[in-house]
């Protein structure tokens, strides 16, 4: 049996099959700021509907800068890819997220600011699995929704005190002035739609320098979303690009390339 010492403490792997599901996800969540320093984490049991069917998560993650957010299913190793794990993460995938699931964050993690999680709710969550075991499988089939496998395995020593050893995903580490992903809008030319509602204001104007040179640009917010429309003739070539603040309070836009 392979062991781990630790300060002068043996620590055992835990096997999967004798956990429960909520010992697991509690083991995690005492690890949480470790586990997810740039993240509020905390448990989230409310219903997701969907085309697809409904389904209850396990887990929300909200970014502390609000630039992302991902609900998360936590799984043991012997359960089922197709029989409930695929299941699962293509209806939280396709799922509809409305107040009530604003209310439910807000109620699981007090710290997060109302105004600017209901602008980020609009964003649809990005999906994470937790599994005690590298599941390569699942990647590969999970991979249309993008979805991060991370491994995390418990290790205890004989009077409980445990370790956790992370393999595979995580979520996302940003650059400092990282903001959001923008891409051009083929149905409204000459705009940019903001791929996080939450990073910018609900309207005004911003400074951006693209490529040496600056130019305003409005912010127009509807039901749909939110775009960047430039307030002269710009001539900014089809893309992805990222916006990032600047330490003089204006923006910068990089073009982002092999997507």
């Amino acid at each position: 049996m392979k062991k781990i010492l630790v300060l002068g403490k043996w620590y055992s792997l835990i096997s999967s099959s004798s956990m429960y599901e909520n010992d697991y996800e509690n083991r995690i969540l005492r690890f949480r700021n470790q586990l997810f320093p740039d993240y509020y984490c905390a448990k989230f049991r409310t219903k997701i509907e969907s085309l697809l069917g409904n389904c209850i998560p396990d887990l929300i993650l909200v970014h502390k800068e609000y630039k992302d957010w991902y609900i998360v299913e936590v799984e043991l190793e012997h359960h089922s890819l197709s029989g409930h794990v695929y299941d699962q993460v293509t209806k939280m995938h396709h799922g509809h997220y409305d107040m009530e699931h604003l209310i439910a964050a807000k109620e699981a993690i007090p710290e997060l600011d109302l105004v600017r999680l209901k602008e980020l709710i609009r964003q649809r969550p990005k999906t994470l699995v937790i599994v005690p075991i590298s599941k390569i499988n699942w990647k590969e089939s999970l991979f249309p929704y993008k979805t991060k496998i991370m491994s995390i395995e418990v290790w205890e020593d004989d009077t409980g005190d445990c370790l956790l050893q992370v393999d595979g995903d995580r979520p996302m580490s940003y650059e400092n002035e990282f903001l959001t992903e923008l891409r051009t809008d083929a149905s409204l030319p000459r705009t940019l739609k903001v791929m996080n509602t939450a990073s910018l204001p609900k309207d005004g104007m911003i400074q951006i320098e693209f490529l040496g040179a600056k130019e305003m640009w409005t912010i127009m917010t509807t039901s749909a979303g939110k775009w960047l429309i430039p307030k002269g003739r710009s001539s900014l070539p089809g893309g992805v690009f990222s916006l990032k603040s600047t330490n003089d309070e204006s923006f910068m836009m990089e073009e982002k390339h092999g997507l």
